[in-house]
């Protein structure tokens, strides 16, 4: 017992009936501060990387859709004629070797990636909207093709004949040749159709049609008589301003050529002129025995009118790179194109001609059948 009357004893157990607990031990105490984790140096080139991607991405979907006011030329194909040529009416001789007539590729406010290709690419030509087309619109570029590619049709079949010896007239009748899908004419006429009158006039000419309709101003209407499918039809038309303030409808007119064998060029998906000299060749190649080409493949492009003159062509380059990967053997061209037409041939031969004579003796040059004597032939 101590000296406050509480029982002491040796006795462990007794120590724990009633006693508090000593507080546990405090953890050493230190002035220096804990220790902490070494940093983490991350890389910064995920991120840089990440953000380049996505101006990349950005840059690459506007860049497909910004238009940019150019127009691009490049190399198309080649074509051979004489499997686009049937003929009714007159002996047919299937030839040997082959008249490719040769096309571009044109394509209009192009956008950015187009641009960086022809920039980049020496047989494409890259021209301003400006300097390409002027101030006309596709949709007159388009028919404007339309209309010289019929009319060279009729220009190497009148030639071809002629040449061979066929008499073919020329009907006092007008025919639309295309029309501008822009201008009031679209919907009411269309090609194939023959127009007869304007108002209370007769018209047999395109000259006469067009000094007709000369007289009215934009914002005039006119009655047009046209016959379509052997059916006289008559409709009203308001007149507009082209870009030089002068009255139009919109259409592209030819002279109707009556010819005394049916022959027929199926070149529905290429417009222009410029296959005129190729198909002409290619009708006196089906139309006579022998072969013109002499069983070579022989690349052609100029435009041809119906005295045989032959007309210089645009993309002289990029139709002598089509001709090339073709393997054509040798290339006649326009005597105004041969330069350019050479300035990307390669080892292809080029010959430049002025009319059809010149090309007949440049294929008699190259191993080519020369062609049977004229004969008189009937009329249609």
């Amino acid at each position: 017992m101590n000296d406050n009357g509480i029982p002491v004893t040796d006795d462990p157990a007794a120590d724990r009936v009633g006693a508090v607990p000593p507080p546990p031990p405090l953890p050493p105490t230190s002035l220096e501060p804990w220790p902490l984790p070494p940093p983490v140096h991350r890389s910064k080139w995920p991120w840089i990387l990440g953000v380049v991607a996505s101006i990349l991405i950005v840059a690459s979907v506007v860049a497909s859709f910004v238009q940019l006011p150019y127009y691009t030329i490049a190399p198309g194909d080649a074509l051979d004629v004489n499997g686009l040529v049937t003929v009714h009416g007159a002996r047919q001789y299937p030839p040997k070797g082959s008249v490719m007539l040769l096309f571009v590729r044109e394509r209009s406010r192009i956008n950015a990636w187009r641009w960086l290709q022809a920039a980049l690419d020496p047989d494409i030509d890259l021209i301003k909207e400006s300097q390409f087309a002027g101030n006309a619109d596709p949709a007159e570029l388009d028919a404007q093709a339309v209309s010289d590619m019929t009319n060279s049709q009729d220009a190497a079949k009148y030639v071809a004949l002629r040449r061979l010896g066929y008499k073919v007239t020329v009907e006092k009748r007008i025919r639309v040749d295309a029309v501008n899908r822009n201008r009031p004419a679209a919907g009411v006429l269309q090609a194939g159709d023959l127009i007869v009158s304007i108002d209370a006039t007769n018209v047999t000419t395109p000259d006469q049609l067009t000094t007709v309709l000369a007289k009215h101003h934009p914002g005039d209407q006119i009655s047009i008589g046209y016959v379509r499918d052997g059916r006289r039809h008559v409709a009203t038309i308001r007149m507009v301003a082209d870009a030089h303030g002068h009255p139009v409808i919109g259409i592209y007119l030819g002279p109707v050529l009556k010819f005394p064998v049916d022959v027929r060029v199926n070149t529905s998906d290429i417009g222009g002129p410029s296959a005129g000299l190729a198909m002409t060749l290619s009708i006196l190649d089906e139309l006579t025995p022998g072969n013109l080409t002499g069983g070579k493949q022989i690349a052609v492009t100029g435009a041809i009118d119906t005295t045989g003159k032959v007309y210089p062509i645009g993309g002289a380059g990029q139709k002598a790179v089509a001709a090339r990967h073709r393997g054509a053997q040798l290339f006649i061209v326009p005597t105004q194109d041969v330069a350019e037409a050479r300035s990307r041939a390669g080892s292809m031969p080029v010959v430049g001609v002025a009319n059809l004579s010149d090309a007949l003796r440049a294929l008699r040059a190259a191993g080519g059948a020369p062609l049977p004597k004229e004969t008189s032939r009937p009329a249609a």
